[in-house]
């Protein structure tokens, strides 16, 4: 208990919230849950996305597919391409450098 004012409070972190904070809460937790029907637009069938783009699939349908196949994976990072750090060597066995250095000349 804590004490304010000479008054004994709770000391709980989780204080009563209004009926609109409960139905925001409700709402935000619904969201990404492809279970819910409430409030979500019509759309057409599910479309089975295993391969090439998503800007490829319908634009209703992106997020759902997305968030199902990062669930899949075991890290995140696996489903992301990082670029390669190029050195001048790389571009040796195809006779740019050279190229360049004749040019400079």
């Amino acid at each position: 208990m804590l004490k304010s004012k000479g008054k004994a409070v709770a000391g709980s972190s989780k204080q009563p919230q209004g009926e609109k904070e409960q139905q925001k809460m409700r709402r935000l937790a619904r969201i990404g849950d492809p279970d819910s029907e409430e409030d979500a637009p019509p759309r057409g069938p599910k479309p089975d996305w295993t391969s090439g783009s998503l800007l490829d699939q319908p634009a209703e349908w992106r997020v759902d597919l997305f968030h199902e196949q990062m669930n899949i994976l075991k890290q995140r990072a696996e489903a992301f391409i990082c670029e390669k750090g190029i050195l001048e060597a790389d571009f040796v066995p195809f006779g740019i450098m050279a190229k360049f250095k004749v040019l400079a000349k």
